[in-house]
């Protein structure tokens, strides 16, 4: 007896496998997520009012950079990230050509790699919540809830979260990878459970974050949304062609059925 076919699932994204670009490590045999450098992809801040949707959202946050000094060369996309993905107010930036070569890289993988993406996005994220990681070469990658996140060096990473507490403090704050006395002594002083993994969160009341679980594979830099747009107006205007052609076709069609049917009417008459 023949067994019935099974479609084989895909994995779940929070288990994908972790692969740094920087690591020169070989590209996993299953499926995985890719990681840049987050210094080189940042989240860039801007001011869109929450009535602005779509298109023109997008075409004022381009606006707000390249008055900001964004110029050419850089590949800017929207970051829908979290609950209000429709009123994003960050984009995600980075040099093109930094993005070609990252995309280049995983090409070999095809639909292994889910996504490229900066460092900091790999972290898991659940509101309320900051989860701050240090690795040996003190550099800190930093999830500031789901929309926000960045990677920095040790001083600027505590100018970045200082500037965060003061605009909204979290209501914990989950610790990984190396110590740094300093930025532990900082992180005391705001007030809110340190803990150091699920289990001390769980007691502390908080829910364990979530790994990719907030739009982050959708900021793909492996994808190119400028040429996707090409091609689809490509794709769109041979349609159009097509369509007109066909048109014309039928109304050729048309006219010699009309012309044929008079001739018959006209010989019936004679």
């Amino acid at each position: 007896m023949i067994a019935p076919f099974r479609r084989r699932s895909a994995p779940a994204a929070s288990s994908l496998a972790l692969h740094p670009v920087e690591s020169g490590a070989p590209l996993p045999a299953g499926a995985f997520v890719a990681t840049v450098p987050g210094a080189a992809a940042p989240l860039l801040p801007l001011d869109l009012p929450d009535g602005l949707k779509g298109v023109a959202r997008e075409r004022v946050a381009r606006r707000q950079l390249r008055d900001a000094g964004c110029g050419a060369g850089l590949d800017l996309r929207p970051a829908r990230l979290g609950a209000g993905r429709e009123t994003w107010a960050r984009m995600l930036v980075c040099e093109g050509t930094l993005r070609a070569d990252w995309a280049a890289h995983v090409a070999p993988a095809g639909r292994r790699c889910r996504a490229v993406l900066p460092d900091y996005l790999a972290l898991p994220a659940a509101p309320g919540l900051w989860v701050i990681e240090l690795d040996e070469a003190g550099m800190v990658r930093a999830r500031l809830g789901p929309e926000d996140g960045f990677a920095a060096e040790s001083d600027l990473a505590r100018a970045l979260l200082e500037e965060a507490a003061t605009a909204s403090a979290p209501r914990a704050i989950l610790r990984r990878g190396a110590a740094s006395a300093p930025l532990d002594a900082w992180l005391a002083t705001l007030g809110v459970p340190v803990c150091d993994g699920d289990a001390a969160l769980g007691a502390a009341g908080i829910a364990p974050p979530t790994r990719f679980a907030h739009g982050e594979l959708a900021l793909d830099l492996a994808r190119d949304p400028e040429a996707l747009r090409d091609a689809l107006r490509t794709g769109l205007r041979r349609i159009a062609a097509a369509l007109v052609l066909a048109l014309g076709g039928f109304g050729f069609w048309a006219a010699s059925v009309q012309v044929e049917t008079d001739r018959l009417r006209a010989l019936d008459r004679g």
